[in-house]
């Protein structure tokens, strides 16, 4: 098992039951109490989690971006209905800006071959899922790439994005909270997501059901402000029916 995935079991275990042990994690994954205490040395240094004395406790607040190879597969089936339900909204003539993610990924493999259609975009690998097709005109926003994220922020990819007009824009999200706040790891993906949304006549918000009730470090918007929401048929029933009362438009697929 890869550190990354042993790390996210962990933030897992600690979701479930708020508290981790030592011993109980390194019976759990098979590794030893060394290797444990440094995956939670590493995720406390990120503000995951609390140590305490034989173990750590769960932080509320994500403020740590999860790697690419390991968010393309939680949640797989649930990410393709949802980027299938997208990508119908797009037709021919039309401009987009497909925000970075896996969920967005699954949009653009939609719209594969459409025609005749703009996609500006701050995702390397939505990039390169599109750029073969020549009625696709393909804009990358420029900026740091992200390590093991593949997105690009940063001052280039904010003036980008301020400076055009798109018919949609469809975000991706990490965390929706209690009170319906979407937020996201990191203060430079919570500007250029914000100004994503001012450059679209629409906003559309992609989130399965497992980025409902958590918080991440840096808040991005009411979920009242989003224009068109989609998520699946497995959010919890009190949700859906304050959903239905927050935003405009909801798909559950």
């Amino acid at each position: 098992m890869l550190p990354e995935e042993r790390r996210i079991k962990i933030i897992s275990v600690l979701k479930e039951n708020g508290k981790v042990e030592v011993e109980e994690l390194s019976q759990k994954l098979k590794v030893s109490p060394m290797t444990i205490r440094r995956d939670l040395a590493y995720l406390e240094e990120r503000g995951i989690v609390l140590r305490t004395h034989g173990g750590a406790v769960y932080s509320n607040i994500l403020n740590y971006e999860i790697p690419y190879s390991n968010k393309e597969v939680i949640n797989k089936a649930e990410k393709e209905r949802i980027g299938k339900k997208a990508a119908e909204f797009v037709k021919e003539g039309q401009s987009i800006i497909l925000d970075a993610g896996t969920t967005c990924l699954e949009v653009a493999k939609n719209l594969k071959y459409t025609k005749d259609i703009t996609v500006i975009t701050n995702d390397i690998k939505i990039a390169i899922e599109l750029y073969t097709n020549s009625n696709i005109k393909v804009f990358c926003t420029g900026g740091l790439v992200q390590s093991n994220v593949g997105a690009l922020i940063g001052n280039y990819a904010e003036e980008f994005i301020k400076s055009i007009n798109v018919d949609y824009a469809f975000i991706g999200v990490s965390s929706i909270d209690e009170e319906y706040m979407v937020s996201t790891p990191t203060v430079e993906k919570s500007f250029l997501k914000k100004k994503m949304i001012q450059s679209a006549n629409k906003s559309v918000l992609l989130a399965d059901h497992s980025k409902f009730n958590k918080r991440s470090l840096a808040k991005i918007c009411r979920i009242s402000e989003i224009d068109i929401l989609i998520s699946d048929s497995l959010l919890d029933e009190k949700i859906i029916e304050d959903l239905k009362k927050l935003v405009p438009t909801l798909y559950l697929v």
